[in-house]
């Protein structure tokens, strides 16, 4: 018989591993290099054993996180969304099986966490998990920024019709990342994280590399021209330094200090949305007489005119996935389903019936819940969000021994992604990306530091300055 003391510990190893091999996974999916190609199922299938075995040991020592706040609502959540699957059965039922586990990994593997833990492991995990996908970052975005400079672009057309774009293509740096939005979000995610890694080290050597990194960050978000990347990066901007100077002032700090406080945080909003917006035009300015020994550098110069229709489509998607839900108000059609169902029941409803594509998604994760899981998924998502914000908004600033930079900077940035996401496009639940994974490891983390009760303990151990080599 196994011991319990050893298979705890082997379900901590195999939970780190699970959660950097998942992250893994969703990098390779959604890169262009790699899409499609058999690296993607040599990591897939073993982090799917280990998240079974993961799940499977959560149902037998269901006490450990039945605790976790907001998991009852999460459990609801899952269960709409299989019954919306299985009422409708008839549309894509593989797809849906395989983003139902997906949901189950996101909620009960990388969410829910176990209290009795020590912080010093949580935290742990937190840097190996960040360092991982810095690395990445880092990486792919130098991939990108040499693939603009070379003047490379490639559109890839699968059998299905499926296009995989990379490099510099349409007027905008798609890079590495199947979708420039999300790669310029991805960056921003990469820009708070440096900043975190930055404050907790004293060598200049470090810390000019996290320099460097949030260059290369910019630069990509400038040049990807996405709105939703420099959206993200104000609001996190402001939502940084709001935190931060309240956090700061330890003794009362009086009406005109919160009014001074919100007039430096809406003015970080208004530069830091600007600056991406400012290295693209100051590099179209110059873009002229930038010649390499490939021919002329492109302009960031989007290939279709945004200003007939500033929504880029998304008021006619969002206006198509209201005629479904109203057809469908109660169990919905299935995520899978929106698509085959419109083709099926509504042919000329908008995602189905246009000059582009026929969409998968309606570009608004709050859209997106309410269509395919119905009223009750809606429900349960504004109940859920309500929450979440409850105990973040009553804890977060309450909590004197709390250290700031985890708590509010990186898993704030998170959560303002996920808004972004749910806002414009599809988000937190049935898109596996790596902003995607690290949302619900990011929230399981915070969730985690707010409700500990031995937070002194904690901040004495994140206090600690680190010597990185």
């Amino acid at each position: 018989m196994v011991n319990k003391g050893s298979l705890e510990g082997l379900v901590k190893i195999l939970e780190i591993l699970f959660k950097v091999g998942f992250m893994l996974y969703a990098i390779l999916s959604y890169n262009s290099l790699t899409y499609g190609t058999v690296i993607i199922s040599l990591v897939m299938w073993p982090v799917v054993v280990v998240g079974l075995f993961l799940l499977a040991y959560r149902i037998v020592y269901f006490k450990q996180y039945i605790t976790t706040p907001l998991i009852i609502t999460l459990m609801a959540f899952f269960i709409s969304f299989i019954l919306s699957t299985v009422i409708n059965y008839q549309f894509e039922l593989k797809q849906n099986i395989i983003n139902g586990l997906f949901l189950a990994f996101y909620f009960f593997l990388l969410y829910a966490n176990d209290r009795s833990v020590e912080t010093k492991k949580v935290l742990k995990e937190f840097q190996i998990v960040s360092v991982v996908f810095l690395l990445y970052m880092f990486i792919s975005v130098a991939i990108s920024l040499t693939f603009m400079v070379t003047g490379y672009g490639n559109v890839r057309k699968l059998a299905d019709g499926y296009e995989v774009v990379s490099g510099f293509v349409w007027g905008r740096l798609y890079g590495v990342f199947l979708d420039p939005n999300c790669g310029a979000v991805m960056a921003c995610v990469s820009i708070y994280l440096t900043l975190f890694f930055m404050s907790k080290v004293v060598r200049k050597s470090v810390k000019a590399l996290g320099a460097i990194n949030i260059l290369l960050m910019l630069s990509f978000i400038a040049f990807s021209d996405s709105r939703t990347g420099r959206l993200c990066l104000g609001i996190t901007s402001g939502i940084y330094l709001y935190c931060f100077f309240i956090k700061r002032k330890k003794d009362g700090i009086g009406k005109w200090g919160y009014f001074r406080i919100i007039l430096i945080s809406v003015a970080a909003v208004a530069v830091m949305t600007s600056v991406p917006k400012g290295i693209a035009i100051s590099y179209n300015t110059v873009q002229g007489h930038l010649t390499t020994e490939h021919g002329d550098l492109d302009k960031i110069e989007r290939a279709y005119d945004l200003e007939q229709d500033p929504s880029n489509r998304r008021f006619d998607i969002w206006k198509s996935g209201i005629e479904i839900f109203n057809q469908n108000k109660f169990w919905g059609t299935s995520y899978n389903g929106i698509r085959p169902y419109a083709r099926e029941n509504m042919p000329q409803t908008y995602i189905v019936n246009n000059s582009q594509t026929d969409f998968k998604n309606l570009h608004n994760e709050f859209l997106n819940v309410l269509v395919s899981q119905g009223i009750i998924g809606g429900i349960l998502l504004v109940i859920l969000v309500i929450k979440c914000c409850s105990i973040v908004f009553l804890k977060l600033f309450k909590v004197k021994t709390l250290d700031f930079p985890v708590t509010c900077v990186i898993l704030i940035s998170l959560l303002c992604i996920g808004i972004e996401s749910m806002l414009v496009a599809a988000g937190m639940f049935y898109y596996n990306v790596p902003s995607t994974n690290l949302f619900w490891m990011y929230l399981g983390y915070l969730i985690y530091f707010l409700q500990k009760e031995d937070c002194k303990k904690y901040d004495n151990v994140n206090n600690e300055r680190r010597h990185w080599s």
